[in-house]
């Protein structure tokens, strides 16, 4: 538990020591805000929903990868690696470890919504705290999916930009399943199609409003199961 504590506070000062890490959060709270002033506040529209499922279409599936990239394609390209695996600790320590870090600076990019939030409520007649709370739970889930897939990508690889491209393809081809799933006729295979399709859950549930159980629980699964292969790739080369 301290080696994964310790994993985690290093890869965030490490996220936050370079101008990169500033830039990604920047431009995430910008292009946010742009769509939030003219959907909410221009557009008058009170349901913060919409802005969730805009940031989930076009900025999610680009931030991961780049939180992600770097996490084991670079250690394993500066040979750091090496220090990890061979370091009293676990693989699984290491790699949940990162991915927590992965969230945590997550939640700081995307924590711009609890001031949406804020200023929404104040033109608001309605409470907006259930909605946002339900939508932003969600949108957390589907960014613990993202990472989770993004992160065994990025241990596949020892270049964090391929781990970048790979994982930017890999999160569109998820959100393109999304519309798939109902197009196919035959039910086996839209039962697989929804399976992997980590968006469509976020969509017909908690964007609007319905905190889903299953949702969550699948959303845990997912999440926990790429994990695992993350680990079993890194393991493989501890011992390979």
């Amino acid at each position: 538990m301290r080696a994964m504590i310790e994993i985690l506070k290093k890869e965030v000062r490490q996220f936050f020591t370079t101008p990169m890490g500033y830039i990604i959060c920047a431009v995430y709270a910008g292009l946010s805000s742009l769509y939030f002033y003219a959907a909410n506040l221009n557009g008058m529209l009170v349901s913060l929903s919409y802005d969730f499922q805009f940031q989930a279409t076009w900025l999610l599936v680009f931030l991961m990868p780049l939180l992600t990239m770097r996490l084991l394609a670079e250690e394993r390209r500066m040979k750091t690696d090496q220090l990890l695996l061979t370091a009293p600790v676990t693989v699984g320590a290491v790699v949940l470890g990162k991915f927590l870090a992965s969230m945590v600076i997550f939640f700081l990019c995307t924590s711009v919504n609890l001031l949406f939030c804020l200023v929404a409520s104040l033109y608001s007649q309605q409470p907006l705290l259930g909605e946002f709370i339900c939508c932003y739970t969600g949108f957390l889930l589907l960014g613990a999916s993202l990472t989770a897939v993004d992160m065994l990508l990025s241990a596949l690889t020892e270049n964090p930009f391929v781990a970048a491209f790979s994982a930017i393809g890999v999160n569109v081809l998820l959100m393109v399943t999304r519309s798939l799933a109902s197009s196919i006729r035959l039910e086996a295979g839209r039962f697989l199609m929804e399976l992997v399709s980590v968006f469509t859950r976020f969509f017909n549930d908690f964007a609007r409003g319905i905190f889903s159980i299953p949702s969550l629980f699948y959303y845990l699964s997912f999440s926990a199961l790429f994990l695992f292969l993350t680990v079993l790739a890194v393991e493989k080369r501890r011992w390979g």
